[in-house]
């Protein structure tokens, strides 16, 4: 199966050896900030990600079809334009660098 078919689905295999009792729906009483960050602690840091990123779309309402297509041309267009050598790329440590020098760490 591809891999996306998969994205987001807590498969046994996937969570095997974590605490997946997370977010039931059986449940009565809902989980503090702090209980869900706790039962994250177990869950593969693919999971975690997932859900950091569905939290964010929910909270800012969602990914727009038009800019997602546009953002993904600029983003087809840069790679192009790396691996023809069009343009050279920046070494990451150069990168970080610049960033720390900018917000002062």
């Amino acid at each position: 199966m591809k891999r996306e078919k998969w994205r987001g689905v807590l498969t046994p295999r996937r969570l095997r050896g974590c605490k997946h009792r997370m977010l039931s729906h059986s449940s009565k009483m809902p989980m503090t900030i702090d209980q869900i960050v706790n039962e994250t602690r177990s869950l593969p840091r693919d999971v975690v990600a997932e859900l950091v990123d569905r939290i964010l779309m929910e909270s800012h309402g969602g990914q727009n079809a038009e800019h997602s297509a546009a953002w993904s041309a600029v983003v087809h267009s840069r790679i192009g334009d790396i691996r023809s050598g069009k343009i050279k790329g920046i070494p990451a440590e150069q990168s970080s660098k610049k960033i720390r020098q900018i917000v002062g760490r």
